[in-house]
């Protein structure tokens, strides 16, 4: 049970609602795919995949972002935002503000990827290589942030961009209102915050696991100390989307909260992963999302014949040339 004393406000469904109110026409509803092939491979589950790599950015980050800055937008902000990404969420910040015309400057750290740093410039962002990671990266953010005036767009520490990332969920649950279960990576943890409100708001018996890599598994960690912490892996896991190494206490009580199972993946088992789904699902996914397949593929999660169940693709954003070096 969480401690009220020490609980922070979590979001609300409600909120997930507004927010598919908010972004309806600047962010597509992705499909919810069956794919019966890889039923044999998963013990003979009914597996769905919901490909967050069809959005325009190639991630979901796309959501949460949008959804913050069309809020900030409403409320007069005009300095132009500021954010600190590994990746992902610097495409989205990037993206939403320019429909916004908003000026958005990402901070990103220097393992971020080459690839991602382009996308974002290429719509529209001033990136600034800054800081070993995105902890070090955060601290001139906010100082840039306090001199230009613009405002921060947290890629998963705000209830905007929780409920943001909640849509997906949402969607999952209206379109298959009875799946048993949803197996979401997790990075920083809105993403899975999100999803799992939304579908434990929609049907409580939807059961929600959380996969980590096994060489930075914050939440998990967290847990089992009690409240949220920062790691410091000796390694870099090849799932570059999950870097994050604080667990921040809104995510961490969301996690607590609405998802069911925390459970981790080495990083051999998410290579494996991604190459089978690569070939069999015949679709393009990160590291990051391959995790979520390699936990049930390694009988991190139970399964069972004739089982609804969600893997949540959470981005695509991958170079030919590192897709192509994890295969070999």
């Amino acid at each position: 049970m969480i401690d009220m004393a020490d609980m922070v406000d979590l979001v609300t469904f409600d909120r997930i609602k507004e927010a598919a109110a908010r972004i309806k026409g600047l962010v597509s509803p992705t499909p919810l795919l069956r794919l019966p092939q890889l039923d044999k491979f998963f013990k003979g589950a009914e597996i769905y995949v919901k490909p967050e790599s069809f959005q325009p950015i190639g991630s979901f980050k796309i959501r949460g972002a949008t959804n913050k800055i069309l809020d900030l937008a409403a409320k007069g902000c005009t300095e132009g935002v500021i954010t600190v990404s590994s990746g992902n969420h610097a495409q989205g910040v990037a993206y939403a503000a320019k429909k916004a015309g908003l000026k958005a400057t990402v901070l990103m750290p220097e393992i971020a990827s080459p690839l991602k740093a382009d996308k974002a410039r290429a719509y529209g962002a001033q990136v600034i290589i800054k800081g070993q990671n995105n902890n070090e990266s955060e601290v001139t953010a906010l100082e840039i942030m306090e001199r230009e005036g613009y405002s921060f767009v947290h890629a998963y520490n705000d209830p905007l961009v929780i409920a943001g990332q909640g849509t997906i969920g949402l969607e999952i649950m209206e379109e298959q209102p009875d799946m048993a279960a949803i197996v979401c990576p997790i990075g920083g943890g809105g993403l899975i915050s999100g999803i799992a409100l939304a579908a434990k708001s929609l049907n409580p018996q939807t059961v929600v696991y959380g996969v980590e890599p096994a060489l930075v598994p914050r939440f998990a960690a967290s847990q089992q100390i009690g409240h949220p912490l920062t790691l410091y892996p000796d390694k870099l896991s090849i799932a570059d989307g999950t870097r994050t190494m604080t667990a921040k206490e809104l995510n961490y009580q969301m996690i607590k909260t609405y998802v069911d199972h925390l459970v981790s993946v080495e990083e051999n088992m998410i290579k494996e992963a991604l190459a089978l789904m690569t070939f069999e699902a015949k679709l393009i996914m990160e590291p990051s999302s391959a995790m979520a397949f390699a936990a049930a593929l390694n009988d991190r999660i139970p399964l069972a014949e004739g089982q609804k169940i969600c893997f949540i693709l959470s981005g695509g954003n991958i170079s030919r040339e590192a897709l192509k070096q994890l295969l070999d």
